[in-house]
């Protein structure tokens, strides 16, 4: 069973690389927002697992804290490089 998906919206970011993206729901869909300028759908797979299918962003794992909220995801350009991005916003 798929999650609430309202659940995974929020702005992320990733000090490293200085870019934020932005996860929200759109016609009852998941999607990411890279810099304002691209918007790519996320398909649910398993809990807290969405796969993109684009040549640099395969999928997305999300990270929950102690609580149970999802508090960073990792994005995956493959099976092992993976950018961690924190919420910082809801």
């Amino acid at each position: 069973v798929a999650p609430s998906l309202a659940e995974y919206e929020g702005v992320y970011y990733a000090r490293p690389l200085n870019t934020a993206i932005e996860i929200r729901v759109r016609n009852a869909k998941l999607e990411l927002r890279l810099a304002r300028t691209q918007t790519i759908s996320l398909l649910y797979q398993s809990k807290d697992q969405f796969v993109a299918g684009e040549w640099f962003l395969r999928r997305l794992e999300c990270v929950r804290g102690a609580r149970g909220d999802v508090e960073a995801v990792r994005l995956f350009e493959d099976d092992q490089q993976a950018s961690h991005f924190v919420r910082i916003r809801n």
